[in-house]
């Protein structure tokens, strides 16, 4: 009885393998679809003569099955059409044999294969030999597509398609859809979600030849529909079109695109269609750079540009301010060249969505060139839809003033025990240590090295570091709030450079506003303080068997172990 199970067992194993409905190759390739005349849904030539004999299945949007009617030439992406004399098996016929006729001009079965085919019931499968001849091509039938579109497509999220995009102002570069695959879409972006239905002047949308529908988009009821998409060049607003297939999806409108007759050619998108709400759908800028307090690249380690920005709804937030200043930044701030700050005033909730102008300074002159925005005030912040400058260095501000976060609340914490004015050398980080990557922002000491920066001279070679950073002044008081600093950085007793920072006193600890150090190695120090850091409880567990004076050579390790990595502060053994 057992010998019976197991050869059964096999007997099932071995015809599942083998049934060509689990084994077969699948051809997601809809350029296959009799819709494709010639190459204009591949950009070239297709041809099945190097196809390799094998199961095979189609699963695309260009449908999954080998159409049964006759098939004119110079379709599915090839010259020689592959189509099915005769019907597809039912599910009871299992395997059967078929021909696919090849049509070549007038002769819709100039040549033939004879192939296999079998019904999986919710799928077919075919046993494809390779052409007769270069350039025959099995074709599929495209209403035999499975899915739905409105379910499978490929979402466009291009907001430089928008027709607010004149020449390469929103995207750097000309873009083109010459390139794009054959297959459905759905656009969802700032610049928009539907093809515009009226007239577009050519040199929009970031391309030179802008295309918009000739038509209306379809109603739920009326499904699918085709229609054509034209192409502006100069006076001529239709000079070449492409017949697209649109499907309304009630929230949404999905297309069946193919690629553009020329380079340059683009699909566009009407911005008043944004479905989303910026206040929603927008990038955050946490650069803290930006302010109007960072001159040169004190704040940034190299001077910054927007020029590269992508085209889209921003909001501003950090410690640099959350606000584009409202009136003129000298040139050489915020980390740039030139200065954007707005001419203007920000809109309040009830004016919604409006248009601004940011001024970028350049030498004695307030305003050499500008950008054109849109602001929307979302009651407790401002976004923006900013577009790349027009050159580099130019950069977008913020003021600091605006900052709408409590540096008491927003900061990040230094638990680095190396910054201890305890530590000579390399003795507590094995190697020397150097702020000048520090990010410019808001920070708090933590660790058993110290919680604060000392407000006395710190000789050289300390902190793990050489040039060593202390306070020049005192702390201030939780009355006085936040207030401005210097750090000096010692050499030799003198204070070679310094740091303008800010501190503010948060009742248990102090938060710092720090920029990075002009130079290597410089550090900004901590002062350990045993009132504050009591090591019975601020402590690391060391839970490291191999520590035993029992563990004899590599015993217990497998290696030979070494502390020379070992972070100075306080530590627990524990076994």
């Amino acid at each position: 009885m057992k010998t019976l199970l197991i050869v059964l067992l096999f007997l099932t194993s071995d015809s599942a393998l083998s049934d060509p409905c689990f084994n077969h190759t699948i051809l997601d390739q809809a350029w296959r679809s009799t819709d494709c005349t010639e190459t204009v849904c591949s950009g070239e030539w297709k041809s099945d003569h190097n196809l390799e004999q094998g199961w095979y299945r189609f699963k695309s949007f260009g449908g999954w099955k080998i159409p049964e009617g006759l098939v004119a030439d110079r379709r599915c992406s090839g010259s020689y059409t592959g189509w099915l004399q005769g019907s597809h098996p039912t599910i009871e016929e299992g395997l059967v044999k078929r021909k696919v006729c090849f049509t070549w001009g007038s002769k819709p079965c100039s040549w033939n294969r004879e192939i296999k085919i079998k019904n999986c019931s919710h799928y077919v499968v075919y046993e494809l030999k390779p052409t007769v001849y270069t350039w025959d091509i099995y074709c599929t039938a495209p209403d035999t597509a499975l899915s739905d579109p409105c379910v499978e497509h490929t979402v466009l999220d291009q907001a430089w398609r928008s027709t607010n995009c004149t020449g390469t102002i929103c995207s750097f570069q000309l873009k083109s859809d010459h390139n794009l695959k054959y297959g459905w879409y759905r656009f969802k972006s700032s610049g928009g979600w539907k093809i515009p239905e009226g007239l577009v002047a050519d040199r929009r949308c970031s391309g030179s030849y802008t295309g918009w529908l000739q038509g209306s988009h379809p109603t739920i009821e009326e499904g699918l529909v085709k229609r054509k998409v034209c192409f502006t060049w100069g006076s001529q607003p239709c000079s070449w079109n492409r017949e697209i297939k649109i499907k309304n999806c009630s929230h949404y409108v999905v297309y069946e695109l193919k690629p553009t007759v020329y380079i340059w050619d683009i699909y566009c998108t009407a911005p008043d269609t944004a479905l989303s709400d910026p206040c929603v759908e927008h990038t955050v800028l946490d650069q803290a750079w930006r302010s109007t307090n960072c001159t040169g690249t004190i704040c940034s380690f190299q001077s910054k540009s927007d020029h590269n920005l992508k085209y889209g709804w921003y909001r501003f937030k950090s410690s640099g301010g959350w606000k584009i200043p409202e009136e003129h930044v000298a040139d050489n701030h915020c980390s740039g060249s030139h200065s954007g700050w707005l001419q203007g005033s920000h809109p309040t909730v009830e004016e919604g969505d409006v248009v601004r102008t940011v001024c970028f300074s350049s030498g004695g002159q307030p305003c050499s060139w500008n950008q054109e925005i849109k602001i929307k005030n979302c009651s407790r912040y401002f976004v923006y839809e900013l577009k790349p400058t027009a050159y580099a260095g130019m950069v977008y501000c913020t003021a600091p003033a605006s900052a709408l976060s409590d540096p008491c609340v927003n900061h990040t914490v230094l638990d680095q025990a190396w910054r201890s004015m305890d530590c000579h050398g390399t003795e507590c980080s094995a190697q020397l240590k150097c702020d000048t990557n520090l990010r410019y922002g808001w920070y708090r000491f933590k660790s058993s090295g110290g919680w604060k920066i000392p407000e006395k001279s710190v000789p050289v070679g300390y902190c793990s570091t050489y040039y060593t950073g202390w306070l020049q002044g005192s702390h201030p008081t939780e009355e006085q709030g936040e207030v401005s600093g210097t750090v000096c950085f010692n050499q030799g007793g003198t204070c070679i450079w310094n740091r303008d920072i800010k501190i503010k006193n948060c009742s248990s600890y102090f938060v710092y506003e720090l920029k990075p150090t002009p130079q290597c190695n410089g550090v900004y120090c901590t002062e350990p303080d045993p009132e504050i850091i009591e090591p019975c409880v601020n402590h690391t567990v060391l839970n490291q068997t191999w520590r035993s004076i029992d563990c004899s050579d590599t015993e217990c390790s497998g290696q030979l172990k070494c502390d020379n990595d070992l972070v100075s502060q306080w530590y627990r053994f524990e076994r």
